[in-house]
């Protein structure tokens, strides 16, 4: 099992080993991520009205909760694809998609490719920031 991995990387100088690595974490993407993603939007999508509700405690909470909504609503698609890359919106966004009525079309399609280009770059990121870390 771990034969093929060790030929790739003695075969094409560390590229093939980065290769095995990067095709897990696209597939790993495209199904976990867009599986969340699709679960968080139809519960936006199913209780829109009631979403927000636990995150507008307080004055200045309800304020930041409906600028969340509104950028959502007029980023739409940059919204999607921004968000993936920030921990706080990845987790949120999904939710605030489907309570804004975005089409699920389009918000399948940006899901699809912004997770499609995150798990890559970290992966990435974490390949060339690796040898520099403790340890």
């Amino acid at each position: 099992m771990t034969a093929w991995p060790a030929e790739q990387l003695a075969a094409h100088d560390g590229v093939g080993i980065l290769a095995v690595v990067l095709l897990p974490a696209v597939e790993a993407a495209l199904v976990g991520a867009v599986l969340g993603n699709l679960a968080g939007y139809a519960v936006g999508r199913r209780w829109k009205r009631r979403v927000p509700a636990p995150l507008q405690a307080g004055a200045g909470r309800r304020r930041y909760t409906e600028r969340a909504l509104g950028h959502t609503q007029r980023r739409g698609v940059a919204a999607v694809f921004v968000g993936t890359f920030a921990a706080v919106l990845r987790t949120l966004l999904p939710t605030l998609c489907g309570a804004t009525r975005m089409p699920l079309r389009r918000y399948l399609l940006w899901s699809v490719v912004s997770s499609a280009v995150w798990a890559p770059a970290f992966v990435l990121i974490g390949h060339v920031i690796g040898p520099a870390g403790p340890g």
